[in-house]
């Protein structure tokens, strides 16, 4: 058996790395269930089923335009399930997650072509690899994060420019412009990276490329972004005009959150597993002039978003793959070109077994990592019981985060005992509003939940403990690192109880 897997390896690596790409990918689909942040599901999955409810359609009046390229491949999407007789929310997002588990391989396999252009097929495997189960990649292949979507076409596009062609030199430009313009649409911020792709083959006078690549990247906005927009908002580039006036507001800029200008330095050497990833973003600097259609972009995504004061993780993931690759590129050249000392190769060699180690850990921890399951499993919860109208959330130590009523089936009106809207003011809402009284409480975190309940009691006398959520791992660790933003914890429901 050993002899078998080493034939497969020795005739078709580039095939073996892509199945262990998929297993990983496949796993994540399967048990990694839920979402990751608010972005994934509240202006994706949530947007594209309220269109196929008729709720909330795309508007040209609404202050909150939404891109209709992604959002709207979701929308036909879950209009197709529903026209074949798939309404089950889960369902829906297993498939959803198959899908984005195939399609994120274009990164593993662009990966490897990438770095076998620019170095050799050996340090092409080891990218591939590298891709194919680096701890963070998986676990987002699944999610619906435009900064994770938008890498396989800005891959594909770089790839096209590096590949040495002349014959169909236009044709790899074009085709580079065109995905390169899907990408954009996807992510308007991969603008930096296109950019700067751009500027380097102006630098280098090569004409026909920059040609090719504008063509494309002009022509496939217009298709995918223009028109689509003039006939739903009545203008095209709605949405990116409106992009750039919300962020020429500086207040709107701060609105979110905001941190000094070195915090994604501080993310991406996290992101890399320290201290292998001051090696490796060390040696992916060096790479330049063996890769510098990768380094000098990415280099550029990464100043731009670290001047920019809106700063969040996802901001810069489209930059980790690029990262993997010219590291590898440039360690394969300084082992082979360079004469490294018998300590320095010692050093390298327990950094990356460090690093296995580490990423081991954390990939299997976030493969199985049910996001954000108290919140989904609660409106989850609801889904069979059309006949509940009305719910409490009681949490008086915190605000009351956003619910994914996707995975309820509907809307429902929610009241709520927060940080912000104290018990007396539920009283008078509930004496304004005596036409839908909530059917059920669910209870939020453990703290003094006895004194809530017998607080609740006084408007509530009769309520039945139906049926109690427990956080996942991951999502209990990150309440603990940081209970402000991470409001993930064990969940109590309550029937309430008629009076009589």
């Amino acid at each position: 058996m050993k002899e078998y897997f080493k034939n497969i390896w020795t005739k078709y690596p580039y095939g073996a790395i892509m199945v262990i790409a998929l297993i990983v990918r496949l796993i994540a689909a399967i048990f990694a269930r839920g979402y990751g942040m608010h972005d994934d599901h509240f202006c994706v999955i949530e947007v594209a089923q309220n269109w196929v409810d008729g709720i909330a359609l795309p508007d040209a009046r609404d202050s909150s335009l939404r891109n209709l390229f992604y959002i709207g491949s979701h929308y036909l999407l879950f209009s197709g399930f529903e026209q074949v007789g798939v309404f089950d929310p889960q369902i829906k997002m297993f498939i959803v997650r198959i899908l984005h588990a195939i399609y994120s391989l274009l990164i593993v396999w662009f990966g490897m072509k990438i770095t076998e252009e620019l170095s050799d097929k050996n340090t092409a495997k080891f990218a591939g690899i590298l891709l194919a189960l680096f701890w963070i990649l998986p676990f987002m292949a699944v999610r619906n994060l435009v900064e994770i979507v938008c890498i396989p076409p800005l891959m594909i596009g770089a790839y096209l420019l590096i590949k040495k062609n002349q014959n169909k030199e236009l044709l790899f430009a074009v085709s580079a412009g065109v995905v390169s313009g899907f990408a954009f649409v996807l992510r308007y911020q991969t603008a930096s990276f296109i950019g700067l792709l751009g500027l380097l083959l102006l630098i280098e006078r090569k004409w026909t490329r920059l040609i090719g690549l504008m063509a494309g990247f002009i022509v496939i906005c217009f298709i995918a972004l223009g028109i689509p927009e003039y006939f739903v908002y009545g203008k095209p580039f709605t949405t990116f005009i409106e992009y750039l006036r919300y962020n020429a507001d500086s207040k709107n800029m701060y609105e979110y959150t905001t941190n000094v200008w070195y915090t994604y330095a501080g993310t991406v050497l996290g992101f890399l597993i320290p201290p292998t990833s001051l090696m490796i973003f060390s040696i992916f600097i060096t790479a330049w002039k063996k890769a510098r259609y990768l380094v000098f972009p990415t280099v550029a995504f990464l100043i731009f978003h670290s001047l920019y004061p809106n700063k969040q993780e996802r901001f810069i993931l489209p930059a980790i793959p690029f990262i993997l690759i010219g590291a590898t590129i440039g360690w394969y050249w300084l082992k082979k070109e360079m004469k490294v000392s018998l300590t320095w190769d010692r050093i390298n060699k327990w950094m990356w077994r460090w690093f296995w180690v580490v990423n081991a850990m954390l990939l299997v921890l976030t493969l199985f990592t049910y996001s954000k399951k108290t919140r989904v499993e609660s409106m989850r919860f609801f889904y069979d019981k059309p006949e509940v109208q009305a719910i409490l959330i009681d949490d008086e130590l915190a605000s009351i985060p956003m619910m994914p009523f996707f995975y309820m089936g509907r809307t429902c009106r929610i009241y709520e005992v927060s940080h912000e809207k104290p018990f007396d003011s539920l009283k008078i809402i509930l004496i304004n509003d005596r036409s839908l009284p909530p059917s059920y409480i669910i209870y939020m975190g453990d703290d003094h939940l006895q004194e809530r309940i017998d607080k609740l009691k006084s408007i509530f006398p009769e309520q039945k403990f139906v049926k109690q959520i427990n956080p996942s791992l991951v999502d209990d660790l990150l309440y603990i690192l940081n209970p402000k933003y991470n409001i993930n914890r064990t969940v109590y429901i309550y029937r309430v109880l008629d009076k009589e």
